[in-house]
């Protein structure tokens, strides 16, 4: 397989696949696991995250077992395969965990799929209660994992779960705001008007951060996770998305993502 082949069968947005990977590796600090049992939970995830995209349909037409042409018998069963693969794994993990997180994960994490496969067939994956709860889902991998290396669903899972649902929900209207500059009727428009649902969001989270420190769920501490993305934001919102295209968009954030992810994985006890 080439390299060229591999980036047609996996996943190609940056986004997402750092919408579980940054959520992975923050679950592990919770359960304070890195060892070979956190890479064998990575590979299940990635089993999961995976099954959307032609990975299947690449090993159809590829793989020397299905040749000349895989039969209907033949393509269901390799379709099974990959989440039959994944569900078993997670089984195993979480029949070695405390049970009560275990069907607390469980659960909220096959309605969250089953959500999002539903907007899905009804193509509204793309839609922005699509994009919240493709955000929602994939970030789950943080209480997921925790649970699966042997930690519990508590309140610093849920915590940390949250901070990364309000970090990567971010570059929904990031991303809005700069199409929308794009259109030929915005170009009298300010760029507080372009940009209104993303101040409104990043001000939201801004006030939910403040008063998770008041109430005492977090430590002061904590607000250091919103200045990359606050002077991220401000950088672009001044004009910087006038002079960038989508692609530059992303490597900004990939950026910004390292730099979040590591003050996230440092400051979780």
């Amino acid at each position: 397989m080439t390299l060229r082949e591999l980036k047609k069968v996996l996943p190609d947005e940056y986004g997402a696949w750092a919408m579980w990977l940054v959520p992975f590796l923050a679950g592990a600090k919770l359960a304070h696991q890195w060892n070979g049992k956190t890479v064998l939970w990575f590979f299940f995830l990635a089993v999961f995250y995976v099954l959307k995209n032609p990975f299947i349909e690449w090993i159809l037409k590829n793989s020397v077992l299905f040749r000349p042409h895989p039969s209907k018998r033949e393509r269901i069963l390799i379709s099974l395969a990959f989440p039959l693969v994944g569900v078993a794994g997670a089984v195993w993990f979480f029949s070695q965990t405390d049970l009560t997180s275990a069907l607390i994960a469980a659960g909220i994490g096959i309605v969250l799929a089953l959500f999002y496969l539903i907007l899905d067939v009804q193509k509204q994956g793309r839609s922005l209660i699509g994009q919240w709860v493709g955000v929602v889902l994939l970030t789950f991998a943080a209480p997921l994992t925790a649970v699966a290396l042997g930690g519990v669903f508590n309140g610093p899972a849920l915590i940390v779960w949250t901070a990364n649902i309000l970090y990567f929900a971010h570059s929904i209207y990031t991303v809005r705001g700069w199409m929308n500059s794009r259109k030929r009727d915005t170009a009298s428009k300010t760029t507080v008007r372009l940009f209104r649902p993303l101040f409104l969001y990043w001000g939201l989270t801004l006030l939910l951060a403040i008063a998770a420190v008041f109430l005492r769920w977090v430590p002061a501490v904590w607000f250091v996770l919103l200045l990359p993305t606050t002077i991220f934001i401000g950088l672009f919102t001044a004009g910087l998305y006038r002079r960038i295209t989508i692609r530059q968009i992303g490597f900004l954030e990939v950026a910004h993502t390292l730099i979040f992810s590591a003050l996230l994985i440092l400051l979780i006890p």
